[in-house]
């Protein structure tokens, strides 16, 4: 298993107003140790082929990005009862355990 902790590099909202919640520190400080970033940085280092791949693959995500906003930008707004559908989960009755029952909880420490 691989674990690859990300930062997201652009603010929670397009919202001109709101500030960066994190310091140019932190952010300095992890983009320094981001595996996406290091990890193309190792490939370019050892095989030239690979940074030809790299921005090939990122041209192909660009362009499917650049499709799907214009997509969007360019349907009609959504009827408003998809958007409920869209926002809000149904509701699941769950019903409770019946008064006899009982229930255990344990954990342990490692």
């Amino acid at each position: 298993m691989i674990e690859a902790m990300t930062w997201r590099w652009g603010p929670h909202s397009m919202r001109a107003n709101l500030r960066e919640p994190r310091s140019d520190e932190a952010m300095q400080a992890w983009r320094a140790r981001d595996p996406i970033f290091l990890m193309d940085r190792r490939m370019e280092q050892e095989d030239i082929s690979v940074r030809e791949q790299a921005t090939t693959i990122r041209r192909v995500v660009k362009r499917e990005l650049d499709d799907a906003i214009a997509f969007a930008e360019n349907s009609p707004e959504p009827d408003i009862d998809i958007l409920q559908k869209a926002v809000n989960a149904p509701r699941v009755q769950i019903p409770e355990p019946a008064n006899d029952a009982t229930r255990e909880l344990s954990y342990s420490r490692r």
